[in-house]
């Protein structure tokens, strides 16, 4: 209740929060992703579905999402992502699936 009433929310890109508010169909205004260049694009997705107007600020010079040099070369093997991906299809978040479907 606290979180749809408030006129300002902070929450780290990851947080359970952010998921209640997309399951509840909240949208903002605004969606402000602070050191965003730090910030891998599965941990952008979730702010970035609740709001239609989005800021991202970051420095180009900071440093990389954490882990990144172990993750680029996974996700440039796309078979293995595809495989990956179907062995886990029930685990996937009803947000990321295509409505298609």
């Amino acid at each position: 209740m606290i979180l749809r009433a408030a006129n300002l929310v902070f929450a780290t890109t990851n947080s359970a929060a952010i998921e209640r508010l997309i399951d509840e169909g909240s949208l903002f205004d605004w969606t402000i992703v602070e050191e965003a260049g730090k910030a891998t694009g599965g941990e952008l997705i979730s702010p970035l579905l609740l709001s239609n107007r989005r800021l991202m600020i970051g420095d180009h010079k900071q440093l990389p999402p954490y882990g990144v040099d172990k993750i680029a070369p996974l996700l440039g093997k796309v078979t293995d992502v595809k495989n990956a991906l179907k062995l886990c299809e029930e685990l996937i978040s009803r947000h990321l699936k295509d409505p298609c479907d």
